[in-house]
């Protein structure tokens, strides 16, 4: 038996599996939201990276909600209140900020968030759709004190990320409808991942985007199965828009968008083809036009979107790119990357041991060799025209595989711009692929397990206890002595 490929069973069998398997699901969010409510109420404040920047546009968005209403604009960096961050800075203090990052407060607080961090202290200049669902949820709490506001948004964003465990299922269950293994497995990845669980605990816009990306990444999968049509399609873009909206990290997931509709117009005949073809020559001639004409300034301020600063793309197009210290630079870049995707709490404070990280290279390894396996098996099944092999899990699967490599290369170029070691990617920046992320490493686990596990079943459980235990592993021996023992 291969993968994706399983015997029809009996209805009753098959109606008491779906049963099971959605048990367990809803075991794996019940988990994942517990354990985000945990971490949220248990990790010191302020010990999310960026926090309390984040924190600070949520709660000046809600003080100043009815001037912004009136005036009809969004915050600007002449709304910042230095009695809100005078107030964020001495919290900051009275829960230990400097000692938790290695150092010790300073006997005289800063004034401002631009006296502690400088120019990278800028906040108010970077709307997103995440400040404003948050200050929506602190409404009723307008009288409650700074660290319970900060707890609030916190339990906010642990909900939003625990909610992209089902996203997350949803998608691999359109790549492989008769497989119970690999929407379980991605599940319970997303769920346990620790890095994603101590995100999901603390006030940071990743929590969003990330669902949104995840949505994005569903709807794709679900056009791929099912056919696109004008609600998959809508599904799609409606999400991307808003996850624009939520963080520029969403760019990276164009290029897969991009695919999906070139394998979507290739697939199309007759009069549709002619309408798909009409309609996306049409807006690819206005977006071709405004980019030439740079309207606005455009191309200076996508750069600057897709980045971080529009100044980064001259700068990453004169890296030299052959040289030995760039690629020992993009090597130890991606190592960060890595590690930090799976275990560097805090403000990069907190990591996983060597062995740890050692033992994750090599489980990744196994199942990129397992993936390699079932897309060689995919394409020969295709080539001889496998009854039981669908083109849809290719295309399901080659999109997810682009996204993953989008946000790979972006977020290390983003980095590689300011060619310097001190500036290195964080494993965050992933998570808005967390979901193909998490079926591509369960489809790669599959493939490596013997045809006769029956649908892999028995060995899902044994795999789930390993990421619960990787859980317990993170928090007893790195965050808990970290946070409680200093």
């Amino acid at each position: 038996m291969r993968v994706g490929s399983l015997p029809l069973q009996p209805v009753a069998m098959v109606t008491t599996r779906l049963a099971d398997e959605r048990v367990i699901v809803v075991l794996c969010l019940v988990f994942a939201l517990a354990l985000r409510v945990f971490l949220a109420c248990t990790t010191p404040p302020w010990q999310g990276p960026d926090e309390p920047k984040h924190f600070e546009y949520t709660l000046t968005l809600m003080d100043k909600r009815a001037t912004l209403w009136a005036e009809r604009r969004i915050l600007s960096l002449d709304d910042t209140s230095p009695a809100l961050e005078r107030q964020i800075i001495a919290s900051m203090a009275k829960y230990h900020y400097w000692e938790y990052l290695g150092g010790q407060a300073p006997v005289v607080l800063p004034a401002t968030f631009f006296d502690l961090w400088g120019w990278k202290s800028l906040r108010l200049d970077r709307p997103s759709l995440y400040y404003f669902v948050t200050a929506v949820a602190l409404l009723p709490f307008q009288s409650a004190n700074l660290e319970t506001q900060l707890l609030v948004v916190r339990l906010l964003s642990a909900v939003l990320s625990a909610i992209t465990v089902v996203v997350a299922y949803l998608a691999a269950k359109e790549l492989l409808p008769d497989d119970r293994f690999i929407p379980v497995i991605s599940a319970a990845f997303v769920a346990a991942l620790p890095m994603h669980a101590f995100i999901g605990g603390t006030v940071n816009s990743d929590n969003l985007v990330t669902l949104l990306g995840s949505v994005v990444i569903l709807g794709l999968a679900i056009g791929f199965r099912r056919g696109f049509t004008v609600w998959s399609w809508a599904l799609v873009f409606g999400a991307l828009v808003l996850a624009l909206a939520t963080k520029k990290v969403a760019v990276g997931l164009l290029p897969a968008v991009l695919l999906a509709a070139v394998l979507w117009l290739a697939s199309l005949r007759g009069r549709h083809l002619l309408l798909a073809v009409v309609g996306t020559g049409m807006a690819g001639a206005l977006l071709g036009m405004i980019v030439a004409a740079d309207l606005g300034g455009i191309r200076g301020k996508v750069a600057a979107y897709a980045l971080n600063e529009s100044y980064q793309l001259d700068m990453l197009l004169h890296v030299p790119i052959g040289s030995p210290e760039t690629r020992a630079l993009v090597t130890g870049h991606l190592d960060w990357l890595f590690r930090s995707f799976w275990g560097i709490f805090g403000w990069f404070t907190i990591s996983l041991s060597p062995r740890l990280f050692l033992l994750l290279y090599m489980v990744t390894l196994l199942c990129g060799l397992g993936l390699l396996i079932w897309l060689v098996r995919s394409v020969f099944d295709r080539l001889k025209r496998h009854a039981g092999r669908s083109g849809a899990e290719v295309r399901i699967v080659g999109v997810f595989l682009l996204a993953v490599v989008s946000m790979i290369v972006l977020a290390v170029a983003e980095r590689l711009a300011y060619f310097s070691p001190s500036e290195v990617p964080q494993g965050r920046y992933l998570f808005v692929t967390v979901a193909p992320i998490a079926v591509l490493y369960a489809l790669g686990l599959r493939a490596l397990l013997p045809s006769r596990l029956l649908g892999a079943w028995r060995v899902a459980p044994l795999v789930i206890l390993a990421l619960v235990a990787l859980d317990l592993v993170a928090y007893t021996q790195f965050i808990r002595p970290y946070y409680f023992t200093r």
